[in-house]
């Protein structure tokens, strides 16, 4: 065995949000050989039908790593109903990740995802984690 290379690995932890004003606890773990998040992206699943086409912030999210050793994540998270043709971008992050830690925080509805009749539009959310890990070089086999 010879120096151990990082692999790009990426992890998804999804909610749902079913009530205007939803407080919804996130508890989560990564994979234990998991070292590092380099960075994090935020989506509302799916087409909603909403009255407006961009909700520039639809909620706060708040996360913290490393069983809340941690707190490097506080952020507002929108919606467009206009899909993205680009690759979407990661916030960049550099957290190291210890092994069997859990990732644990709060996201709060703003109570603006509605339909054109004002009524709220239950969703998901996915955090997605952009992490890297470490592979072991193994030449000449």
């Amino acid at each position: 065995m010879e120096a151990a290379a990082t692999t790009p690995v990426w992890k998804i932890i999804q909610f749902d949000v079913t009530e205007p004003y939803d407080i919804v606890c996130i508890d989560g773990k990564l994979p234990a050989h998991l070292t590092k998040c380099k960075g994090i992206y935020f989506s509302i699943k799916n087409y909603l039908d909403t009255a407006i086409s961009e909700i520039p912030e639809a909620g706060e999210i708040s996360l913290l790593f490393n069983s809340r050793k941690t707190h490097p994540v506080h952020d507002t998270i929108g919606y467009s109903k206009v899909p993205t043709v680009k690759r979407p971008v990661f916030k960049k992050l550099s957290q190291m990740l210890l092994p069997n830690q859990t990732i644990t925080g709060f996201y709060l509805d703003y109570g603006k995802v509605l339909d054109r009749r004002g009524h709220f539009l239950p969703y998901t959310v996915n955090i997605y984690f952009e992490c890297e890990c470490f592979k072991e070089m193994n030449h000449g086999q």
